[in-house]
């Protein structure tokens, strides 16, 4: 956690509180809830895997200017496992409704498959964030990569 001194006027000081992810916070005591709260425990380990920067996903696949693209480094099982965990704390309603919901047994089974790829090569999983701050799984780096390059590039007539 970084603490953050900012003045105000004629040099009268206020804190805010900065967790390892960049949010920010009014006191102590909710940032250091925050950060040890289970999501923020599972996103610190995360962050540790994240490769590089956010980028902005208009400039690297094209998409929308408020969403970002972060590629995560899956490097052993504890890695996918913590990335498995922070999605189905992101999105509660997929894990309880997977047996019983063909979209829901659908996207586990699909993201699944992601994790054991980037597991298997080595590789990287990138992971969109929406204008809400909601993380979604897109595919490993690899996987992109081999599907652009399958792409016909010329036009349909």
């Amino acid at each position: 956690m970084k603490e953050i001194k900012k003045e105000i006027v004629k040099k009268e000081y206020f804190y805010e509180y900065e967790s390892f992810d960049g949010q920010l916070f009014d006191n102590k005591e909710e940032c250091e809830k925050y950060e040890n709260s289970a999501k923020g425990v599972i996103l610190q380990k995360i962050h540790n895997c994240i490769a590089g920067e956010k980028h902005d996903a208009w400039e690297l696949m094209g998409g929308y200017e408020d969403h970002k693209i972060v590629a995560v480094k899956v490097n052993t099982q504890e890695d996918a496992d913590n990335l498995l965990q922070f999605y189905y704390l992101e999105h509660p309603w997929i894990l309880e409704n997977k047996d019983t919901n063909e979209c829901a047994g659908n996207q586990v089974k699909r993201i699944q498959r992601i994790l054991d790829r980037a597991l298997k090569e080595k590789d990287c999983v990138l992971m969109g964030i929406n204008c809400d701050d909601e993380y979604y799984f897109i595919n490993t780096r690899n996987a992109i990569i081999v599907n652009l390059t399958n792409v016909d590039m010329q036009p349909k007539k």
